[in-house]
């Protein structure tokens, strides 16, 4: 086989998987990516080669995850996709071993991608970078295959997907009595893409099937009353707010206007993150503008002792306090900002409510750490109006709708440009909003919850991936691997060429 096939199919591969992490309803052409992928690594002549092979796929992935910087620092996010995707040539060498065997070489693509995501979150020092690809946002989450995820978290949705296209490729490489398999494998890796009841949806409704879920939630309450609020501001407009009183003064109008009324009463107002345009300092009066006869529960910066941390604020009875500090500081952007301390949840009409600041949503350890402290519902606030008209607000929506399937409890999902959402404890969207425009939207978030294998043992299949990644590069340095003594594509009689 020509250099050029194993890079064209490289190629396509890093594409395929690139579109199918973005939202939308494109789950089996991550399928056909990893099957591509692996049939790159089939025609590889080389270990160089293989290596090749293993940073294109990996650099197309690498740049959805790091794409949430480019709006606020190109350089950084550019320098990430570089970074993460290197990081992945040890795939390639492990690739190049097994290749022999298509289930072999299907088998070592798994679980090394797999254990080199988990990599990513093992040691303490990368803090904020730990992004592995399926954390962002898997569109499995879409469709039949969610429940996944209660089970082995992202890392279970990665191995998922390599089992499958494994599954393909190896029926495929079968020659003829597998060409039918293959159809089959991949009809079915279509069924568990296609959505299902509950899907992220583009306009508002309520979702009375999620919404009747059986259950209880803190103090004997089946539901709690919420109302989301996003005053959808363009990035100019977010900027402008600091400097500008009349930009300021339009975006406080909206959001006391969007909290306030008939109809309110008993229920939780939920704003977004950066709903304070500068630092609230605690201990002095309250902002004058909110509203009188609404509880609030805000994201915004604040000022203690003289440096700056971002949190939750809560506006009760006319007194704002503190109930959350934001621990996962997004890299570089945040650098002025105090990382904070755990708080526990706090306690509303007899329910748990456990805040969490935008970023932290894509930490499915973080957040575990949040339903194991007793909390009944998570509250995610978020601002990603720099993102613009982004697929970075659908990203960060579907992977607050992951931690939901894998700790068993409902979210509250509320970002300035929408769309916002409430999530309950299978994944399904209770009720969403529209991208942004502004919009409120009045919920009865059900308490539903279940104790989840994920949210009880924790990343267990990370875990025994990267045992076996680094049982297999230890074999690899042993001389111990499934391909040594591969010469000029042969081995064994077997081509592999």
């Amino acid at each position: 086989m020509k250099r050029r096939d194993a890079l064209l199919f490289a190629s396509l591969a890093a594409v395929a998987l690139s579109v199918a992490l973005r939202p939308g309803v494109l789950g089996a052409l991550g399928v056909v990516g990893g099957v591509w992928a692996l049939e790159a690594w089939w025609r590889a002549r080389s270990l160089r080669e293989s290596l090749v092979v293993a940073y294109l796929v990996a650099l197309a992935p690498a740049s959805v995850v790091m794409g949430a910087y480019a709006p606020v620092s190109p350089a950084v996010a550019l320098l990430g996709t570089l970074l993460v995707a290197g990081s992945f040539l040890v795939v390639g060498w492990m690739a190049w071993g097994a290749r022999r065997r298509p289930a072999a070489l299907a088998w070592w693509v798994g679980v090394s991608w797999t254990a080199v995501e988990f990599a990513w979150r093992v040691p303490a020092s990368w803090g904020s970078w730990g992004l592995p690809f399926m954390t962002l946002g898997s569109v499995w989450v879409e469709g039949a295959a969610r429940e996944v995820f209660a089970w082995g978290g992202p890392r279970g949705a990665t191995v998922l997907l390599w089992l499958v296209a494994g599954l393909v490729f190896t029926a495929w490489r079968w020659h003829a009595p597998g060409r039918w398999l293959a159809g089959v494998v991949l009809g079915l890796a279509v069924w568990l893409a296609v959505p299902s009841n509950g899907g992220v949806i583009d306009g508002p409704r309520v979702h009375g099937e999620a919404a009747a879920a059986s259950g209880m939630g803190g103090g004997g309450r089946t539901v709690l009353p919420v109302r989301i609020v996003q005053h959808a501001p363009t990035p100019v407009e977010m900027a402008a707010a600091r400097f500008d009183p009349v930009a300021e003064g339009f975006h406080q109008n909206v959001l006391r206007f969007r909290s306030e009324g008939a109809g309110l009463e008993g229920r939780l107002v939920v704003w977004p993150e950066a709903s304070l345009p500068r630092p609230w300092r605690v201990g002095s009066s309250s902002p004058a503008w909110f509203p009188r006869d609404s509880d609030v529960l805000l994201g915004a910066a604040f000022e203690r002792r003289g440096e700056v941390w971002n949190g939750a604020l809560l506006w009760r009875d006319g007194v704002l306090s503190v109930v959350q500090e934001k621990r996962r500081l997004v890299p570089w952007v945040e650098r002025a900002v105090m990382p904070g301390t755990v708080q526990p949840p706090f306690s509303w009409g007899g329910v748990k409510v456990a805040p969490v600041l935008c970023f932290e949503a894509l930490f499915p350890g973080f957040m575990r750490q949040l339903a194991r402290a007793d909390a009944d519902v998570i509250v995610v606030l978020a601002n990603d109006a720099y993102a613009g008209g982004s697929t970075v607000p659908g990203l960060h929506l579907r992977a607050a709708r992951m931690r939901a399937v894998e700790l068993g409890l409902p979210v509250v999902f509320v970002q300035a440009t929408g769309p916002s959402a409430v999530v309950d404890a299978w994944g399904r969207v209770v009720a969403s909003t529209w991208h942004g425009l502004v919009a409120s939207l009045a919920v009865d978030v059900p308490l539903a919850e279940r104790v989840t294998p994920f949210r009880r043992w924790g990343d267990g299949v990370g875990v025994t991936a990267f045992a076996c990644w680094v049982l297999g590069i230890v074999a690899h340095g042993l001389g111990l691997g499934v391909g040594r003594g591969l010469k000029g594509g042969e081995a064994d009689g077997v081509v592999v060429g």
